[in-house]
């Protein structure tokens, strides 16, 4: 099986495409820095940050007076005010290394939308080459065919996460300095305000935004498999991953709409209170999470092993 999935990851290797992946990460890690450095004034003193946070606590006070201000948007600005007066009252200065970092995160979709690439591709591909026959005479049988391949996927998935991670770290450390490396990243939880270690917390919201991508990949990689097609399987795929979040929306009035899967899949709702319905939890998403992933393997796995996908 180790062979399989080794073998597997060569091909996927030798694929210019993953490789214009992995530049492209690192090159999107490059422009953010490059936004967020232009953004900031060069010309602060240090110290300055009590002078910019106790302005901006201002400004968002100011704001909070409107009453026609929405609840999602009121919500953000207390979460500033707290945190920025946390830092005022205990000489926390930020780490801007860090909070780079922790924005970088956000590309985690666009890994998700790679991996969405390279798995509508893992099958489809065998077909429209005409190399599926010969996989088909080797002495191995489907079932570990179809795993050495969903398993390569996510292994290349894993190192554009690991590249994403450290050259945000170098990037973020070149553009705004490795100080306060050590200093405690705040985070904000039922309006109480917390301190919490970087590392873990850049790595815990990593995980849970790899929930989408694995269910996500998983997806495509069974459209990929029905229908052999891997237009079909990126097309369906990255419509679902930009419109998730709307479909829930659009049902939210409804107490079933817990259950659609897009409704479970950003568990970041969890870390910042907002969650969409009444009654959802963390324990209550994975679950809902779980059921939908079997299904997306088993739809998978059914066909491949039964049909005559040599025919």
């Amino acid at each position: 099986m180790l062979n399989l999935v080794v073998n597997e990851s060569r091909k996927l290797n030798r694929q210019m495409g993953t490789w214009v992946m992995r530049i492209l990460v690192v090159l999107l890690i490059l422009a953010a820095a490059l936004i967020a450095h232009f953004d900031s004034d060069n010309d602060q003193k240090a110290g300055d940050w009590k002078t910019e946070l106790i302005q901006t606590n201002k400004e968002n006070e100011k704001q909070l007076k409107d009453e026609k201000l929405p609840e999602s948007l009121r919500y953000l600005m207390q979460k500033e005010i707290d945190i920025n007066n946390y830092r005022l009252e205990n000489d926390h200065p930020p780490s801007r290394i860090w909070e780079f970092v922790n924005i970088t995160s956000a590309l985690v979709s666009v890994i998700t939308i790679f991996s969405i690439i390279v798995a509508a591709g893992s099958i489809s591909k065998e077909f429209s080459w005409g190399t599926i026959k010969l996989l088909m005479i080797r002495p191995v049988n489907r079932s570990k065919m179809l795993l050495s391949k969903y398993l390569s996927t996510f292994l290349f998935v894993l190192e554009l996460l690991f590249i994403l991670f450290v050259f945000s770290i170098i990037i973020g450390g070149l553009f705004f300095g490795f100080d306060n490396l050590s200093t405690n990243f705040l985070t904000y939880t039922d309006g109480k305000v917390n301190e919490e270690n970087p590392v873990i917390y850049i790595l815990k919201t990593y995980g849970l935004n790899c929930i989408s991508l694995l269910i996500m990949t998983t997806f495509a990689f069974m459209i990929s498999t029905l229908f052999r097609t891997s237009s079909l399987a990126i097309g369906v795929s990255i419509v679902l991953v930009f419109t998730g979040s709307t479909i829930v929306g659009i049902f939210s009035k409804y107490e079933w709409s817990k259950y659609i899967l897009f409704a479970n899949t950003q568990l970041s709702q969890y870390i910042d209170g907002s969650q969409i319905q009444d009654g959802m939890s963390l324990q209550f998403s994975l679950t809902v999470v779980a059921v939908y992933y079997v299904v997306f393997m088993l739809l998978s796995w059914i066909p491949f092993v039964k049909r005559d996908i040599a025919g």
